[in-house]
């Protein structure tokens, strides 16, 4: 009997890695339990690609639905689901994807997902996923058709800039950017994320945008709305989500933060998309580049940590990642003079004014000193950057280096580019 049991589940891994990858009619007939369907896309050369197949033959022995995409073979399976990582668990219901999980999971965690997300005429007749501790469970809890209200927590929350952390998705028709945020206010309204603004620029009215929060490493996905974002003169973004229920906030500076070079900060955020983590490092430059207040911190941030947090000893946020320096292997951020005035702007937060720069003469620093440096950063459509500097440049250029900056913006071009202009220290001049 066990062996007819392996052979039966053999043929059926067989025939769910075979199937053609759409809305997956065929696994329908073959699913025992629930009408959760999995979509497991590994990729062999990585090492959790061997336990994913055994928790999708698990999966398989109990009786769900499970269509593994081995992504080297399949790539335009890959490129249809807008996979970024392997190993990645897309889980559809009703012919659309309700779920998606980056990196590995064990069965358990798959399990409740599947059974949150199948309809309870469905799943009445499942098994109960094993557990430690194999508590009893009542099968209907397993299935929150909608989720409860719970009251807003009236006293104010603490800095917690880790569990402020979010990934940030952005689907469009023929691309899928992923980014980083930090919720800095929750109330009865909503909750509010501050991030960058590059990650919207190819957004259309059929964008949509995803928040996902991570609650003991596991991420709760929301509908997010774009409330306003820039990435013209500066690079920062805001979002709003309805989480119905209080979550932890990041505290923003409330004054102008007076950091120096060599003061220890640390960054949140997604790496390639994955959970939010901490890095540690230092301010290295202050307003190196002339307009909008900026920081440089050392280490050259990765792809999928744009619009994440730099914070201070306090954990209160000073600044926005936007850009990474990979010649000088440093990070760009956005200075809290930034967000002030962003937040001013909305009327979300009353803080105190922040010196502007003078827009009638922007050549020009905060000193009024001119500018002795040109640094022009070239962004391709991958993310990419290089980074060019032009010692003295003229008026000519510079009027050209704006005008083909405004050109690239408006026309919504995957190659961008950004240039600041800077003036040399007081100590070489």
């Amino acid at each position: 009997m066990v062996a007819r049991n392996r052979a039966t589940t053999n043929l059926l891994w067989m025939l769910l890695s075979w199937t053609s990858c759409g809305i997956l009619t065929a696994p329908l007939a073959l699913a025992q339990v629930g009408d959760c369907l999995a979509i497991v896309f590994v990729d062999p050369q990585h090492p959790d690609s061997q336990s994913m197949d055994q928790v999708a033959a698990q999966a398989i022995e109990m009786g769900w639905a499970i269509r593994r995409v081995d992504a080297r073979r399949e790539p335009h399976v890959t490129q249809r689901w807008r996979i970024h990582t392997a190993p990645t668990t897309v889980l559809t219901q009703g012919g659309r994807e309700v779920d998606r999980i980056l990196g590995p999971v064990n069965w358990t965690e798959l399990y409740r997902r599947m059974i949150r997300f199948s309809a309870p005429d469905s799943i009445k007749n499942a098994p109960l996923a094993p557990s430690e501790s194999k508590p009893k469970v009542d099968v209907d809890s397993l299935v929150p058709m909608q989720r409860s209200v719970a009251p807003l927590n009236p006293e104010p929350l603490q800095s917690d800039p880790a569990r402020a952390t979010v990934r940030i998705l952005v689907d469009e028709s023929d691309s899928h950017a992923i980014g980083s945020g930090t919720v800095i206010q929750c109330d009865a309204q909503g909750a509010v994320v501050l991030t960058c603004g590059h990650l919207f620029r190819d957004r259309t009215p059929k964008s949509v945008i995803t928040v996902e929060r991570f609650e003991n490493g596991t991420p709760v996905r929301y509908g997010a709305e774009l409330i306003d974002y820039q990435i013209e003169d500066v690079d920062i973004g805001l979002l709003l989500f309805h989480p119905n229920q209080s979550v932890p906030v990041a505290q923003v500076a409330q004054q102008v933060e007076q950091l120096a070079q060599g003061d220890p900060v640390y960054s949140m955020g997604c790496d390639h998309g994955q959970a939010p983590s901490r890095r540690d490092s230092q301010v290295t430059k202050l307003n190196r580049y002339l307009g909008s207040a900026n920081i440089e911190t050392a280490g050259a941030p990765v792809q999928g940590r744009s619009g994440g947090g730099l914070f201070n000893r306090r954990g209160e946020l000073v600044g926005v990642c936007f850009a990474a320096d990979t010649e000088l292997d440093e990070g760009l951020y956005c200075g809290i003079p930034v967000v002030h005035e962003q937040l001013r702007k909305l009327g979300l937060l009353k803080l105190p004014s922040s010196p502007a720069p003078n827009p009638e003469n922007p050549e020009r620093s905060l000193t009024g000193q001119a500018p002795t440096t040109m640094t022009v950063i070239l962004t391709d459509s991958s993310g990419s950057t290089r980074q060019l500097t032009i010692d003295r440049p003229s008026e000519q250029l510079i009027d050209k280096m704006r005008q083909e900056s405004q050109r690239s913006l408006q026309a919504n071009a995957q190659n961008q580019v950004r240039w600041k202009l800077t003036s040399a220290p007081k100590s070489l001049r």
